[in-house]
């Protein structure tokens, strides 16, 4: 198996006996490509049409509405927001190290509202509070340790061709998306 070794470190995760790893495995990855190309060779050729200059916008756009105050959301394409953008209570929110201090003035705010809410007697409104506390403290404490890992040397160099090769396959892939998008609605 050839794989891509990643140092405990990037992951946060000293504490282990046996260092974790993240392998990638070659083969897998060429049966699957492989099992792609046998069913695009059963599938009628016109589902496979070139992605048009507007879908290629939309998938961009994606991108950009995954931008947020704290950091970038991590929600996969075409897929709304389900946490009703309480993104501090979010996993898939990553929290931009540069807002640190917006954490700082959000935690201030809600222990102010936690005070007044426990002057009024509001036990509920306590208990949300403490649910997005928690969260926000875990966000920052994320921020933190990842701002101490070094940052791992060696990142691998992507020839241009391949890059093409690879935006190509994306453009596919969008487009074989849209098409079954369009045959369900």
């Amino acid at each position: 198996m050839v794989g891509l070794r990643l140092p405990p470190q990037a992951f946060g995760q000293l504490e282990y006996p046996t260092s974790p790893e993240a392998v990638f495995e070659e083969d897998v990855t060429r049966h699957y490509q492989a099992h792609l190309q046998r069913r695009r060779q059963m599938r009628p050729p016109e589902e496979y049409q070139p992605v048009t200059d507007d879908e290629w916008a939309e998938f961009e756009a994606h991108f950009d509405k995954r931008k947020v105050e704290l950091g970038t959301c991590g929600r996969p394409y075409a897929t709304p927001c389900i946490h009703e953008h309480a993104c501090v209570r979010c996993p898939l929110l990553n929290v931009d190290p540069r807002m640190l201090h917006r954490l700082d003035d959000i935690e201030n705010d809600l222990i102010a509202r936690r005070q007044r809410a426990g002057d009024e007697g509001w036990q509920g409104e306590i208990e949300g509070i403490d649910l997005t506390l928690g969260f926000l403290r875990g966000k920052r404490t994320d921020v933190k340790r990842r701002l101490r890992r070094s940052p791992i040397s060696g990142s691998p160099q992507v020839p241009p061709t391949q890059l093409a090769n690879l935006r190509q396959r994306l453009v596919n892939c969008v487009g074989q998306l849209l098409a079954r998008v369009a045959l369900a609605s």
